[in-house]
């Protein structure tokens, strides 16, 4: 499944792209979800559902401009794939700087729009990372971007994983002790805040302190205790994967 999101003020805009979307859907073999936006504001309040690819209108008269928009995604998210849409050629050049994928001038040209999105696909393809889990319920394969966090529960492992589908937050649970889970995990920059929990980096929002204790706060809203012994741990794995985060932002 790839997530998409169409940012224009323009309705007549976001229908162009939309409709070609919606024909290669069937040609790629791939689901498509997509989601559209009158402006940057509205798309910077989504971020959380995890887009792979957004169309970003360069000029919008009120509010933040597309290049404003795409340097906020970029605090947070260095893979979601930018595509500038654009009546001004000169503004290309502001691109470089938010590694834009590639430019499409309005009018948009269907069949310049279909290659440019077909090549946005194969990119997002490229860097997925999924992973085959054997569940109680069966054999499971999650995009680890998806999986939340894992935590100990008694005999077993509960596995949290977001479905983007429904926007809820899932269950599926493991045989497999969260200390073997920890060393298959530790490629992907899965953090051990305390002995019951493994979690995802990438949703990570902040580090708090409550009580004098510290505390990872995770995009959910969920905030989870860091052990005194692992704090240092804790912020070694964090910044060793700060360029990979989708969602990471520090206090």
């Amino acid at each position: 499944m790839i997530r998409v999101a169409i940012v224009d003020d323009e309705r007549h805009h976001r229908q162009v792209i939309r409709h070609n979307i919606d024909y290669l859907e069937n040609v790629i073999d791939e689901n498509i979800i997509i989601r559209e936006f009158e402006s940057g504001e509205a798309l910077l309040q989504s971020l959380n559902e995890g887009f792979h690819i957004i169309f970003l209108d360069q000029m919008m008269p009120s509010g933040l401009s597309g290049y404003e928009t795409a340097k906020q995604i970029r605090k947070t998210d260095k893979s979601v794939v930018i595509i500038f849409v654009t009546a001004i050629r000169e503004l290309w050049e502001d691109g470089y700087s938010v590694q834009a994928f590639y430019y499409l001038t309005k009018p948009i040209e269907e069949e310049k729009l279909r290659k440019v999105f077909g090549r946005a696909v194969n990119k997002v393809r490229e860097e997925r990372n999924p992973v085959t889990i054997q569940t109680m319920s069966g054999l499971h394969v999650f995009d680890i971007r998806d999986i939340l966090y894992l935590k100990k529960n008694q005999r077993y492992t509960d596995l949290y994983y977001f479905d983007r589908e429904t926007g809820e937050v899932m269950t599926e649970k493991l045989r497999t002790p969260i200390k073997t889970a920890e060393n298959r995990f530790a490629e992907y920059d899965f953090v051990r805040p305390h002995i019951s929990y493994l979690v995802n980096s990438i949703h990570i929002k902040r580090i708090i302190e409550e009580n004098r204790d510290k505390c990872l706060e995770l995009v959910t809203g969920e905030k989870i205790y860091i052990s005194r012994d692992r704090v240092k741990s804790v912020y070694e794995v964090v910044m060793k994967s700060l360029d990979k985060r989708t969602y990471l932002v520090f206090p």
